[in-house]
């Protein structure tokens, strides 16, 4: 099983396994040819088996600064990528969310919101803070994070210039 529960204060967390890839899986049902082909070389690159059959790969290109780090989530499902994150690992700063995607057919089926709290757990494991979305978001990106907000699972930051980002609980 992939995904876990923890316990934590008054909600639960989905907690993921990350089982790490090398270069020896490329074309492998580990390390699919769709999936290697949007990783970056160099990168560290995660599989997490989800229980509903699909799996979900993380990449994370570690640059030469610590405050330098990009990473990359999607969401398989066969050997079709239904979606992708793409976030950044400030550590002089804010983790935040860059974009996210999914395919049209699946959206509101919770792949965005798997993808979303897979980052978070990575970032709150390397940089002990969790991820936050940008400051500048689609009209669809804030219903998305409004609606994280009202199942509890986000909460709305208000920054000093008035501008609004979000964070998971």
């Amino acid at each position: 099983m992939s995904e876990g529960l923890k316990k934590t204060s008054e909600r639960v967390r989905v907690s993921f396994c990350l089982e790490p890839i090398d270069d020896n899986d490329r074309g492998s049902e580990k390390f699919p040819f769709a999936v290697a082909g949007e990783f970056l070389t160099g990168s560290e690159r995660y599989v997490v088996r989800n229980t509903d059959g699909s799996r979900t790969f993380a990449s994370l290109l570690v640059g030469e600064q610590p405050n330098n780090t990009f990473g990359k989530v999607l969401d398989i499902v066969g050997e079709d990528i239904v979606g992708t994150t793409s976030f950044t690992l400030d550590t002089e700063g804010t983790p935040t969310i860059l974009s996210t995607r999914t395919e049209s057919g699946l959206r509101k089926t919770g792949l965005a919101k798997r993808r979303i709290q897979l980052i978070d757990q990575i970032c709150r494991e390397r940089l002990g803070k969790g991820v936050q979305s940008s400051q500048v978001r689609s009209p669809d990106g804030d219903k998305f994070w409004e609606h994280l907000v009202s199942e509890g699972v986000a909460q709305e930051i208000v920054l000093p210039e008035g501008k609004k980002r979000y964070s998971l609980l």
